[in-house]
């Protein structure tokens, strides 16, 4: 049972208003933290919506082109010795 700001009645949490229920988990929650892990402190995670473009970024294009030219490279090559082998 939990004391009504409001009224000073004894009402059970469910009976509370929201700021008066919010406000009692945000204590009890900073109480636990305290307790259990010996801090309070509340990091935030920010999602952020900037991004590199890869494609106006030279290092990755280049990067790209290589490995495709590269790959080429050997699928060819891999033709010409398996015609080797089997011829």
């Amino acid at each position: 049972m939990f004391e009504d700001e409001n009224t000073g009645q004894k009402v059970s949490f469910y009976e509370l208003s929201e700021g008066e229920q919010a406000r009692l988990v945000a204590g009890r929650l900073s109480t636990y933290s305290k307790n259990a892990y010996r801090r309070t402190k509340v990091t935030e995670e920010i999602t952020r919506k900037e991004t590199v473009c890869m494609r106006e970024n030279d290092f990755y294009v280049d990067t790209v082109r290589q490995f495709r030219d590269k790959r080429y490279e050997l699928k060819k090559l891999t033709k010409v010795w398996k015609k080797k082998v089997d011829g």
